[in-house]
């Protein structure tokens, strides 16, 4: 029975211990389909410190977004994207099946569409179908977010 129990919680430990790792600190997974709905899912909390660890933060970086036309540098992205989400009371990102990752060296680009669900905090449920495409680039042990381009098709 003590055996049981100490294996128990030795198990729980493990598992908080490395669901701990996958949510903070450095960005060293490989980039994958995972870690493409793991970018998205921090990006629907709506908070952009929990987004801001899979970023390059060198300032000649370039993010293209939906609104607006693009952000040089990773303080900029983050200063203007605060902006929107202050208008928004959820959001909800979900990776498509054709998500796709592609390696050269050290660098990974991953392209994918995204369905968006957003809640405005005036207004009904907005629905959004986006493209988006990442360029990874691998720095000491870090994968991380150098270029990016999420956009919209034009409604027919």
């Amino acid at each position: 029975m003590l055996r049981r129990a100490t294996v128990s919680l030795l198990t729980f430990t493990l598992i908080v211990s490395a669901s701990a790792q996958s949510n903070s600190g450095p960005q060293t997974r490989i980039p994958s389909k995972q870690l493409m709905q793991d970018i998205w899912n921090s990006w629907a909390t709506l908070d952009t410190s929990n987004v801001s660890r899979f970023y390059d933060k060198n300032a000649s970086d370039t993010f293209f977004d939906v609104t607006p036309l693009k952000y040089k540098g990773w303080s900029a992205y983050e200063s203007g994207v605060k902006n929107v989400f202050a208008q928004w009371q959820t959001m909800k990102a979900t990776v498509n099946d054709d998500a796709e990752v592609h390696a050269n060296g050290n660098l990974y680009w991953g392209t994918a569409t995204v369905h968006l669900e957003i809640t405005p905090k005036q207004g009904s449920l907005m629905t959004l179908d986006a493209r988006w495409t990442a360029i990874w680039q691998k720095q000491g042990k870090q994968w991380l977010i150098v270029h990016e381009h999420v956009s919209a098709p034009l409604q027919e």
